[in-house]
């Protein structure tokens, strides 16, 4: 089994906009994304998001400045890679 961590310095802690269904009138609260800085070769300075799980927003908020270790989940969708937080390493 491979674990994948990413390790680094949490910017920003930011929520997404809520988000209403049309059909149904439901609105679902934005996600919370932990925001990293990082150095590619090719595009330069960007940001890597972390998605939050609702059980961990709690302590997402509490990271903010902090150097961190948090075992990731990643999956690729239209190019792009996106992590989400499984659990933060100790």
């Amino acid at each position: 089994m491979v674990e994948l961590y990413l390790k680094g310095r949490v910017e920003n802690v930011l929520r997404g906009r809520d988000y209403k269904n049309n059909e149904t009138g439901e609105v679902r609260r934005g996600a919370v994304k932990l925001q990293f800085l990082a150095m590619d070769e090719v595009r330069g300075l960007s940001t890597v998001d972390v998605s939050v799980p609702e059980e961990l927003e709690s302590l997402a908020f509490d990271l903010k400045g902090k150097e961190v270790s948090l075992k990731v989940d990643a999956f690729a969708r239209n190019s792009k890679i996106y992590y989400r937080l499984l659990e933060i390493a100790k």
